[in-house]
């Protein structure tokens, strides 16, 4: 699963734990967890050089359905 925070009323609203979470409470089992630093995209780029908080990295969650 591939989850990237996002930014709301200039906050960093943190997916990824939820998500996490919810999954783990139906039984998934959690094999893995990255962090990827993502390239700026043009908007990310724009909001970046008007001093907005952006999001710069993706977390990469592995999870396995129990047998």
């Amino acid at each position: 699963m591939n989850i990237k925070d996002r930014v709301n009323d200039g906050k960093r609203v943190y997916l990824s734990k939820w998500i996490s979470r919810v999954c783990l409470e139906l039984g998934f089992v959690e094999i893995g967890w990255f962090k990827w630093k993502v390239g700026g995209a043009g908007f990310t780029n724009m909001r970046r050089s008007k001093g907005e908080l952006t999001v710069d990295d993706e977390d990469v969650i592995v999870f396995r359905k129990p047998a």
